[in-house]
């Protein structure tokens, strides 16, 4: 095992810090294989039992499991959806993603088998996916491993926040009920999984700080 790097140290993006057995991530840090990393260009610092750096520009913070994230779908399956997650900042503090994230689709309900039983799921053969290709989402951030995070759409603030028609690229209006979109050029209508914020900017730029306050180490 190497020595962990001296406090006070200069250190850039990137550097080796410590391991978790040694020292817990704080600010500014970021783990990948157990081992402790800068995120920014500072000084390396241990309090407490705990790695942090002190950035010369900005505090910088990982996005993780329980914050609310903003991101464009990317790619679309038949049982999972890619989000490309946005960056936001608070203040003088940065949330960074790191990483894309993934929207897992329940199974479509089958038909019902012998005795009138069937196996109970989020969607049923007819209904519309959640989000598609370049629809804006907000989501919450429920998993995560090396490579990306897992997001869940399920709380009333989370779903598609802005969208845009597929036929003639206009910019989808809230219908009269609220659970529906439609284009007012071509009279196009989806239904996706739409967010209590839909095309509310400030709104959502609120959630995003109070999710992120809230998440401060």
């Amino acid at each position: 095992m190497t020595e962990p790097i001296s406090t006070s140290e200069v250190v850039f993006p990137g550097d080796r810090l410590s391991t978790e057995e040694e020292f817990l991530p704080a600010r500014n840090v970021y783990v990948e294989n157990g081992v402790v990393y800068s995120a920014v260009f500072g000084k390396a610092d241990a309090e407490e039992g705990k790695m942090l750096v002190n950035s010369a520009t900005r505090d910088i913070r990982r996005m993780k499991r329980g914050m609310f994230v903003l991101g464009r779908v990317v790619g679309v399956l038949k049982s999972v959806i890619f989000v490309e997650i946005e960056n936001f900042s608070i203040g003088n503090m940065e949330f960074i993603a790191g990483k894309d994230g993934k929207i897992v689709l329940m199974a479509p309900r089958r038909p019902p088998m012998r005795g009138g039983m069937h196996e109970r799921h989020d969607r049923s053969r007819d209904e519309p996916k959640p989000a598609e290709m370049g629809d804006v989402v907000l989501a919450k951030i429920i998993m995560e491993d090396n490579e990306i995070f897992t997001l869940s759409l399920r709380d009333p603030e989370a779903g598609v926040v802005y969208s845009l028609c597929d036929e003639c690229g206009e910019k989808l209006q809230l219908d009269k009920h609220g659970d529906g979109l439609y284009c007012s050029s071509c009279k196009r209508t989806v239904r996706p999984k739409i967010s209590t914020l839909y095309d509310n900017s400030k709104g959502i730029e609120e959630l995003l700080m109070r999710n992120g306050q809230s998440n401060e180490e």
